[in-house]
């Protein structure tokens, strides 16, 4: 008795639950769903094109060569990132030109900065912050794990030298936020004798 009191009660409900998904469970497009909503089936590529078989057992000889396919196209770029692109190029920059070592240089000027010891150049101010620049001298560290052998020996050099000064610099900055941290007392350098 009390499933038919539900079902009238249901089915004197004010509204409807219609399933529209188009896909089940495993990601088929489902049967019961209407033509008009389904996806377009995918047109397989066209095959690609055979080799004409080759005289000589297969070897190429004085042939002329196939042309390879054009390249695709660039996607149209708008016409916003365009006049943006033109006004980036205009100015010229003013800078040195960046390649390889300029990068290098400017990631061990910004270590130099997290670490406190140059100014930054737009405030002036001396801002340490020894978590950026642990971030910043393990990133040049994995830049060299990802470039051995890649680099020329003046890079090599420079990237190998620029990571040890960072890393000295780094531990002598450590020991002395310690240090100042530490009451003034307490030494733990020197050994009890």
């Amino acid at each position: 008795m009390v499933e038919k009191g539900r079902e009238q009660e249901e089915s004197k409900s004010a509204f409807k639950v219609v399933d529209r998904r188009r896909f089940d469970t495993e990601g088929n497009v489902r049967q019961d769903v209407p033509e008009s909503t389904r996806p377009p089936e995918p047109t397989p590529p066209p095959p690609p094109p055979r080799a004409a078989p080759q005289p000589n057992g297969g070897a190429r000889a004085a042939q002329p060569a196939e042309e390879a396919p054009a390249p695709k196209a660039a996607a149209p770029i708008s016409p916003e990132a365009q006049a943006a692109k033109n006004a980036y190029d205009a100015t010229g920059g003013g800078g040195p030109a960046i390649d390889f070592l300029a990068f290098l240089q400017s990631l061990g000027q910004q270590a130099l900065m997290q670490l406190g010891l140059i100014p930054y150049p737009d405030t002036g101010l001396v801002e340490p912050s020894l978590p950026l620049a642990r971030q910043t001298i393990d990133i040049l560290g994995m830049l060299q794990a990802k470039t051995r052998g890649n680099l020329g020996p003046k890079e090599e050099r420079f990237m190998e030298a620029l990571l040890y000064d960072l890393r000295m610099a780094y531990v002598k900055v450590t020991e002395a936020a310690m240090a100042q941290a530490m009451p003034p007392g307490l030494n733990l350098k020197k050994k009890p004798k």
